[in-house]
């Protein structure tokens, strides 16, 4: 199934079997339902997927976001006031963004982001995101762990893609590097290539075989490799 359909099938076997709440998520800024995730005193927001917290203020249906540098009750979005100018400030960005004319400018256009990507070896997945709703990509930020909504450059669509490969401890490069680094621990930052063939040998090789008995063609090198991710 793809990812909406598999999402839309978890939502209603949750509403089945756990409690739901409305209230304002505090990672993606929506007012929308949040399902209970059994024994942990976590809510998962539907429309983000954001783990949550009731709000710590008594009386408030909203919901604070659950972050590993966030300890104990917090009180959600609106409570800490943050929800009007956040929000006001989302809702411009993402009516702005919404036209096919507008990715396709960002996609052309250059600035410090694109130029870092491009020497990285990261410029197609990097122009891939920036090509993708704003929406989604705020959403992507939330399944890696923050929200770009809190973001100071958030309306700024190379600055978030940039971000969702590459920001410290979050990013999709910086997560498989550290996987990476057990093989090689003095290693660059890895580029594209080397992102995907980790996936792949972490998924779909089993301890038991070689790269080469699973798969019919063999690794780049890394000149190679980043050649070819910078074309």
């Amino acid at each position: 199934p793809t990812s909406c359909s598999a999402l839309h099938h978890l939502i209603c076997v949750n509403h089945m079997v756990r409690r739901t709440s409305t209230g304002n998520c505090s990672w993606c800024f929506e007012t929308c339902k949040h399902i209970e995730e059994r024994d942990l005193d976590i809510w998962m927001c539907i429309a983000c997927l954001g783990p949550s917290k009731k709000c710590s203020v008594v009386g408030c249906p909203g919901f604070a976001r659950v972050e590993v540098t966030r300890q104990g009750s917090m009180p959600c979005a609106s409570c800490a006031g943050e929800w009007g100018a956040l929000t006001e400030k989302r809702r411009v960005y993402f009516q702005q963004s919404s036209n096919a004319s507008g990715s396709q400018f960002e996609m052309n256009r250059e600035s410090p982001q694109r130029r870092e990507m491009e020497s990285a070896g990261l410029i197609r997945p990097f122009l891939l995101l920036v090509s993708m709703p704003a929406p989604t990509r705020a959403v992507l930020t939330v399944q890696l762990g923050w929200s770009s909504v809190l973001d100071d450059a958030f309306g700024d669509s190379h600055t978030e893609a940039a971000a969702i490969l590459c920001k410290k401890r979050y990013g999709l490069v910086h997560r498989c590097r550290s996987g990476l680094s057990k093989w090689n621990p003095l290693g660059k930052l890895p580029n594209w290539y080397d992102v995907l063939f980790f996936l792949a040998k972490t998924m779909f090789v089993p301890s038991y075989m070689t790269w080469e008995e699973e798969f019919q063609f063999e690794r780049m090198d890394s000149t190679m490799s980043i050649s070819d991710c910078s074309k």
